[in-house]
């Protein structure tokens, strides 16, 4: 863990931030682990995950008990509550197109395929607003409760700041995604290369990964390697990091058709 926290009144809102964080990757865990990782105060913990458990974001659990240990106060563990809020995750492919609603622990709550492909932006924008409000409603989940929309797409595109350098299809970067998609469906919506997502989704929900640094290999219309390292997804200059399908290695080689 290389992130501290500080007490100071200035930084309360980087040591909300840690806290959630640190809460997220490490569930169950009690709030004296917190203050040793963070290099806070317990009380500090206290003052700010309290709020969080009054709006039923997060909960405490009885720890297990542990083997040889006497009677006395049970040590009471933090998590966040799955069906707090939800979000949805849309596909968009070259082939197919995907939907899925998850809790916020990324428990698949409903899916749908479809044989739908990426096309031209506009076409694309209409078809994305009317399927996912369709998908949305027919999952059952409260509008209210619903925290965001997350596309995935090919190409070169930074989740950092939402924003397409490079596409498939031309027309796309002259617009906005994120904003034209929110406008429409009345939901947050973000970003991000398709691959990196899966590299995102693998880091935070598969408890399994432990690699540090973690990186996903892709194979599909064109060949990716994305990485997180120390923590932090890996862009590079417009978010070009992990495309080995657009790397050279002939010089005066044959030039890739899509480039």
């Amino acid at each position: 863990m290389n992130e501290r926290g500080s007490n100071h009144q200035l930084l309360k809102q980087n040591n909300h931030n840690l806290i959630k964080k640190y809460i997220y990757r490490n569930s169950p865990i009690s709030r004296v682990e917190i203050a040793h990782q963070l290099g806070l105060t317990t009380a500090t913990i206290t003052g700010m995950v309290n709020p969080m458990i009054s709006a039923g974001l997060l909960r405490e659990t009885v720890a297990p008990t542990e083997e040889g240990k006497g009677a006395g106060r049970p040590r009471m563990m933090l998590e966040f509550v799955p069906e707090a809020y939800y979000i949805c995750g849309v596909d968009v492919g070259v082939y197919h197109t995907n939907y899925v609603v998850t809790d916020i622990r990324g428990n698949v709550i409903s899916t749908r395929h479809t044989e739908q492909r990426l096309g031209e932006y506009h076409v694309t924008l209409e078809r994305l607003t009317r399927e996912i409000l369709l998908f949305l409603s027919g999952s059952g989940i409260p509008r209210e409760k619903i925290l965001g929309v997350g596309i995935c797409l090919p190409g070169m595109i930074d989740g950092s700041v939402d924003k397409i350098y490079d596409i498939f299809y031309e027309g796309w970067t002259e617009h906005n995604l994120c904003a034209d998609l929110s406008q429409c469906l009345g939901l947050k919506v973000e970003v991000e290369n398709n691959v990196r997502a899966r590299a995102i989704g693998a880091e935070l929900f598969d408890r399994i990964v432990k690699a540090e640094p973690f990186a996903y290999f892709f194979v599909s219309f064109g060949v990716a390697c994305q990485m997180i390292i120390d923590g932090k997804v890996l862009y590079g200059q417009s978010a070009a990091a992990g495309e080995i399908g657009h790397t050279v290695v002939q010089r005066n080689g044959p030039v890739c058709p899509t480039c």
